[in-house]
């Protein structure tokens, strides 16, 4: 059992929000826009409990007399699931949905699995109906909705296995029904049935390590001792030896006070007959009932010859610990064994090392694709360590913005479809596993920034970089702007439909190769060849981006900036970056020999003799256009 998806109403700063959930999903984006309150929700849902119930002030900001709810929809589910869902499934059914509601009028708190159903079926659940008028409801509803395409049942449990079905499959047509047909849902936290069948845990970035340490409720550790030690295992030694206790008791008792409080018994005796004749009385000492305690458990670190609490470790060692308890804990989790195990991670890069947090990363990924296993990750961060660019279409960028009355939070996510459907009619050839192995280290980067510069390769990144640095100090960093190396020309398009989609602003900087004819040393069919990849990717530019033919040029995009004549901010290079900083750039030939002589580098490629040759060159000798877009790019922030 996995979640498939979530769709959360009035809760905190997300009104409305459908989510898609993978084996792993991420939510990023600036602080405050609610990326951790998506897992507040699910730990709502699944471990509220009495004393920690929500309040109004839980409701989104002007939405306080409305219902808050979190409904969550199940896939995968197996055999083992079904069986412990018992009439909220059936063997057919392949996704089951539970809902959370809690009532603004009465602040009640309601977690059911079929609070919510299909109008129609309301008068055919009511429990007090025979067999015999059931069947006949169950048949005028066949024939007057024949849309529904509900099977014939004969039976008063197949025709209500048959509406659980058709509710399960089509949660988006449910509505609240009448409260005399909902059945409250064992649902997931303490002792309910579903517990055994799906974990959720949320660490949040104040977790202390120490508390998951201890055989506490809901620790780490608990969970770990359960699926892995039977506590109850010692119980039976345990209760012998209390009650060997018990009897050393009774025997030191008796030596000590058998004769005194025998002769004090018969003193009160003579008394006592004095009134009564068929009763008597003895003194003797309580033996106190002991019961053997629970069995717990707890770890201590062995720090050299001492051994010391968890607590009186660093911060680091501490979350060390904490990443290798969940690592072991879900390294332990298989459906035939202990369920799903799913873990909520707030910001799971804190007191890591880069090293450490790429290793945790990459241990929870493989964890979470093994087949074998029932785990599922979901992180809120701001680290890059822990998004893939291969897995885009898992990553949801959160962004909060003002309506006019209030900020709301609203949610961008792009599936590999997506992408796929958008940017396919510019391509001649199937880009499903060009998307998929668009990976570069920096476009994780670019996920977390407030505005993306792609550029074909890296000598173009380091000119605009230095270039910027001269017009303020370290003024991209301050913005938020990241300057990407799409790797070729050709792969523009694929991250820039990418950023776009998570809503990411995203400018685009590209050669436009008008020249290329007279550098190329390629003739006759190689020629050919070469004149059509150009063609090929300028086209692919120009009506991708919309670039007006008017400012086109034999096929080839105009050079210089284009604003407002095409729905991207981009700059056009004149052919390309080397004659361009060569016609544009004063002083450029020295400076760049001056940085080949001084970095004992020869290529004429290299991205570190052109990172060194502008730092040679005051603001003034570089291009005026440049300057002017990467003022007007700051400026877009």
């Amino acid at each position: 059992m996995k979640i498939k998806k979530i769709i959360i109403h009035n809760f905190r700063t997300i009104y409305n929000a459908e989510i898609d959930f993978y084996g792993v999903t991420s939510f990023v984006g600036p602080n405050g826009v609610g990326k951790s309150t998506v897992l507040y929700a699910l730990d709502w849902f699944f471990n509220g409990a009495r004393g920690t119930e929500l309040t109004s002030k839980d409701a989104t900001y002007g939405h306080e007399h409305e219902d808050i709810e979190v409904q969550v929809t199940f896939s995968h589910l197996s055999t083992a699931d079904k069986d412990f869902l018992g009439k909220y499934s059936n063997s057919e059914a392949k996704e089951f949905t539970a809902w959370k509601i809690r009532k603004c009028l009465t602040g009640e708190e309601k977690l059911s699995a079929n609070v919510k159903g299909y109008s129609l079926f309301s008068p055919l659940k009511d429990s007090a109906l025979s067999a015999t008028e059931l069947k006949r409801l169950y048949s005028n509803l066949m024939e007057n909705n024949p849309k529904l395409k509900l099977p014939v049942a004969k039976s008063k449990t197949k025709i209500l296995d048959n509406l659980q079905t058709w509710e399960s499959n089509h949660p988006d047509q449910l509505t609240l029904v009448a409260e005399n047909v909902s059945t409250s849902f064992n649902g997931f936290n303490s002792n309910a049935a579903m517990a055994s069948r799906f974990t959720f845990a949320l660490v949040r970035a104040d977790f202390r390590a120490n508390e998951q340490a201890e055989d506490g409720k809901n620790s780490l550790l608990s969970s770990i001792i359960e699926r892995s030690i039977d506590r109850k295992s010692a119980d039976t030694a345990l209760k012998t030896a209390f009650d060997d206790i018990q009897d050393q008791e009774q025997s030191i008792y008796s030596k000590v006070f058998g004769a005194s409080l025998d002769n004090l018994s018969d003193q009160l005796n003579k008394v006592v007959k004095g009134y009564t004749s068929n009763r008597s009385i003895s003194i003797q000492p309580n033996i106190q009932q002991i019961n053997p305690p629970r069995t717990t458990f707890s770890i201590r670190v062995n720090d050299g010859k001492y051994q010391t609490e968890v607590e009186k470790q660093g911060h680091g060692f501490q979350r060390t610990l904490l990443i290798s308890t969940l690592q072991l804990l879900s390294e332990q989790n298989t459906q035939e064994t202990n369920g799903t195990l799913c873990l909520a991670i707030e910001e799971p890069e804190l007191y890591q090392h880069p090293t450490q947090a790429k290793v945790f990363a990459s241990v929870l990924r493989l964890l979470a694709e093994d087949p074998k296993k029932e785990f599922q990750v979901m992180y809120a961060t701001h680290s890059q360590y822990f998004l893939e660019a291969k897995h885009f279409d898992q990553i949801y960028r959160l962004v909060r913005s003002n309506n006019g009355k209030t900020y709301q939070t609203s949610f961008n996510h792009a599936t590999m479809e997506d992408i796929e459907d958008e940017i396919s009619p510019y391509y001649h050839k199937k880009i499903y596993s060009a998307l998929e192995n668009i990976y570069t280290k920096q476009l994780p980067i670019g996920i977390f920034s407030s505005e993306v510069i792609l550029t074909e390769g890296s000598t173009d990144k380091v000119v605009l970089e230095r270039i910027a640095e001269k017009i303020g100090h370290s003024i991209f960093n301050k913005y938020g702007i990241s300057v990407i190396d799409c790797g070729s020309k050709s792969s523009i398009i694929m991250h820039y439909a990418i950023l776009h989609a998570l809503g990411i602003p995203t400018i685009v900087v590209f050669d436009n190769d008008s020249g290329w004819d007279n550098r190329t040393k390629n003739k006759g069919d190689k020629l050919e060849e070469e004149k059509k990849s150009h063609d090929l990717v300028n086209q692919q530019f120009i009506k991708y981006f919309g670039i007006p033919t008017d400012q086109v040029t034999a096929g080839v995009p105009n050079s210089g900036i284009h604003d407002v004549l095409t729905s991207t901010y981009m700059y056009v290079v004149d052919d390309t970056l080397e004659p361009f900083l060569l016609n544009h750039c004063n002083g450029w030939t020295e400076a760049f020999k001056s940085a080949q002589k001084e970095l004992e580098i020869s290529s004429i490629k290299s991205s570190e003799v052109y990172a060194e040759a502008i730092s040679q060159l005051s603001l003034e000798q570089c291009p005026k256009d440049i300057i002017k877009f990467i003022e007007n790019t700051i400026s877009l922030c």
